[in-house]
């Protein structure tokens, strides 16, 4: 639940142990 301060691009994120929710980077 805690923004990890980038957007997805092709719904990945490039920071370990966050997941892409509605177009942002999230982790917990």
């Amino acid at each position: 639940g805690v923004f990890c301060g980038e957007p997805c691009i092709k719904a990945s994120c490039s920071i370990p142990g966050c997941e892409c929710i509605a177009g942002l980077c999230y982790k917990n």
